[in-house]
């Protein structure tokens, strides 16, 4: 990632009506936040590509998986703790930050567009 000029926050979820409950995350770059929704699936393949790049020793674990046919807004809800504080680990860890996985999963480099833009348009 771009250092500590990046801050990513877990900062909501929420449960359609139909598919997989989304997880809110917030990068923060600069002035500008940039919001982008995951679902757990992708947290846990997130975490196997840190994994497998030695990029997650200092991370926590995630929540387990759950049984599909669990109610999904009490699973999000139980979930949510867990995400927000793996998400507040990948701030602190300079490795997993620096992993392609990472800047792909939070879409580094199309925040970043965005914050130039945003700074472009402002006076």
């Amino acid at each position: 990632m771009e250092g500590s000029c990046v801050r990513l926050r877990l900062s909501g979820y929420s449960v359609p009506a139909h598919g997989s409950a989304l997880y809110e995350v917030s990068i923060y770059i600069r002035d500008c936040t940039f919001r982008l929704e995951r679902s757990y699936s992708e947290f846990a393949a997130l975490h196997r590509a840190l994994l497998l790049a030695n990029c997650a020793t200092a991370l926590p674990p995630l929540p387990p998986r759950m049984p599909a046919w669990l109610a999904r807004a009490p699973l999000a809800a139980r979930r949510f703790p867990a995400l927000a504080a793996y998400t507040l680990a990948i701030n602190g860890d300079a490795t997993a930050q620096r992993s392609a996985a990472a800047a792909q999963f939070f879409e580094i480099a199309r925040a970043s567009c965005f914050a130039l833009q945003v700074a472009a348009c402002t006076p």
